[in-house]
């Protein structure tokens, strides 16, 4: 990041302390964000965008007390929210990256391999903000309010797929690829569900959530 944003940006004729710089980033493909992103704090104004790919917060009061990060997007990533503590950031360096995580809508390449899905309750009602994992993966999800996911799956070493009838078929570690979700607090989860999926293709699967034992 330029010292001219860790160190604050001269805004007319006075210097503006930097007290914070929110860089969002794209949970898949890694690349910092930019365009029709909104950025807020919690009790703080407006931030000023910044040519680094970062969004500004300057001359905020530094308590202990924690304050939320909301990023979101039209259309493209999931709402994200993150906790911060201005007073135990760098200050120097007052950097926090903010993975988005990829709505349905999001436009994935031609070469993604990709799960995506629904998410419901026993009695079929959908279920928002669960957690997505696929077995032996660096990689999760997450589903929007009409309980809908997509996961990308990260670059895949070659003990990640089997060569069959002609298709190279995921297989993490060698093991078959399993799709779960939970709740992170309604404690529901759902079986663990195996799926086949050919590189550079998209699977479909429902998966329903019951409660914890």
């Amino acid at each position: 990041m330029p010292a001219s944003d860790r160190l604050g940006e001269r805004l007319g004729t006075s210097t503006a302390r930097l007290s914070l710089a929110v860089r969002p980033v794209d949970a898949f493909a890694g690349t910092c964000l930019r365009d029709q992103l909104t950025v807020r704090l919690s009790g703080a104004a407006r931030p000023v965008p910044s040519p680094s790919g970062h969004f500004l917060f300057f001359d905020l009061d530094e308590t202990k007390d924690p304050r939320t990060v909301i990023v979101t997007s039209e259309d493209r990533f999931l709402p994200t929210e993150v906790a911060v503590t201005l007073a135990d950031l760098e200050p120097l360096s007052p950097v926090i990256e903010v993975p988005l995580t990829p709505a349905p809508a999001y436009r994935f390449p031609a070469w993604a391999t990709l799960v995506r899905g629904r998410v419901l309750t026993a009695a079929t009602e959908p279920v928002a903000d669960a957690t997505i994992t696929l077995s032996g993966l660096d990689t999760t999800g997450r589903t929007d309010d009409r309980g809908e996911f997509v996961v990308g799956l990260p670059p895949l070493d070659a003990r990640d797929v089997v060569e069959r009838d002609g298709r190279r078929v995921v297989v993490p570690a060698g093991d078959p690829l399993t799709v779960m979700a939970t709740h992170p607090t309604l404690d529901l989860v759902s079986e663990s569900t195996e799926v086949t999926v050919t590189e550079g293709e998209t699977v479909s699967v429902s998966l329903s959530l019951v409660k914890h034992d």
